[in-house]
């Protein structure tokens, strides 16, 4: 091969050389494109910045990265979850301390001592004075027994026990069936004189809830005067949802808030839940918790109403579901 032969395929392999660097140099930034970008990205991201990750898999986090991502830390420990139901609630009047008083024996009402409907009374305190010849007719026959009953005490024959009867003590019971009391047959008894009048007392304490009797009126055996009820204790009942109804049962504790007592709340019970559900309102509504609560002075009339619907106590409803 000839000097000129050798120099031109010198020549020729230094350019092949040359373009093989070129286009390897040409495809090198394509390859590392992706990666590139990914990093850009996580890079890019707000907050981000400045975050480190270990070979592991496991990420150092700021400060200022904690508070901006709202991360939370706790320990680890075995307790009871709790599934917490909330709903809106009506306060109710607890039907086991509601008492009616209602007239045992016909007559007329001379004296009215109670005539509002939800004025507070006392066991004890006087509602009305009655006017009854019923008994007006009934002390006149005490007073008959007892000096009857005076008189055959006393025996003929001495050393001879005379023979007695309990009259007075039959006459005692008639006035107990008419819901008199004995301090008033006492006195009848020790003055030996009738009364015009009897009174009728509160059998129990509470707010007057009903009143339908006015000074003037005739009653009739029956008839009903005054509804009293027992305001120390009262029923929250809540309309549950048909998936919640078996997250509450009885024992159940539960929260009460009301909307005039911002800042305070009271702690009940769940006593009962109805077996019933409202299949248009898909709520059970006859499966509401009664809960008792602290001692308010008319809670009642102190609920407000929300919205269109009465709404006057907030319910958190707790159930124990299971150890973890």
């Amino acid at each position: 091969m000839t000097l000129p032969t050798r120099t031109r395929w010198m020549l020729l392999a230094g350019v092949l050389v040359l373009v093989s660097a070129i286009v390897w140099a040409s495809r090198s930034p394509q390859r590392n494109a992706a990666p590139r970008a990914a990093s850009g990205a996580m890079a890019g991201m707000e907050g981000m910045a400045g975050m480190t990750a270990s070979a592991d898999g496991s990420v150092a986090l700021t400060s200022d990265q904690i508070r901006t991502f709202g991360v939370t830390f706790g320990s680890a420990e075995v307790r009871t979850l709790d599934n917490v139901v909330r709903t809106a609630g009506s306060v109710m009047v607890d039907e086991t301390r509601v008492v009616q008083v209602a007239a045992r024996v016909g007559g007329f009402v001379e004296q009215l001592y109670v005539n509002v409907t939800g004025q507070p009374v006392r066991r004890g305190q006087p509602l009305l004075d009655l006017y009854s010849p019923e008994l007006l007719a009934a002390q006149q026959e005490l007073l008959l027994a007892a000096r009857l009953e005076q008189s055959m005490g006393q025996s003929a024959v001495p050393g001879i026990p005379a023979n007695t009867t309990d009259l007075v003590a039959a006459a005692k019971r008639r006035f107990a069936l008419w819901d008199i009391s004995a301090r008033q047959v006492d006195e009848v008894l020790r003055t030996g004189r009738t009364r015009r009048t009897m009174t009728i007392f509160a059998p129990a304490s509470g707010v007057v809830t009903e009143r339908k009797v006015v000074q003037g009126q005739s009653v009739v055996p029956g008839e009903m005067l005054y509804t009293i009820t027992d305001l120390s204790r009262v029923w929250v009942e809540a309309a549950l949802r048909g998936s919640d109804v078996a997250t509450v049962r009885v024992g159940s504790t539960a929260d009460i808030e009301i909307t005039g007592l911002a800042g305070r709340s009271f702690t009940g019970r769940v006593e009962y839940v109805y077996p019933t559900v409202e299949a248009a309102a898909a709520t059970c509504s006859r499966a509401v918790p009664r809960c008792c609560c602290a001692r308010r002075r008319s809670p009642v009339r102190g609920a407000r109403a929300g919205g269109s619907r009465w709404r006057p106590w907030s319910l958190t409803a707790c159930s124990p579901d299971r150890r973890t």
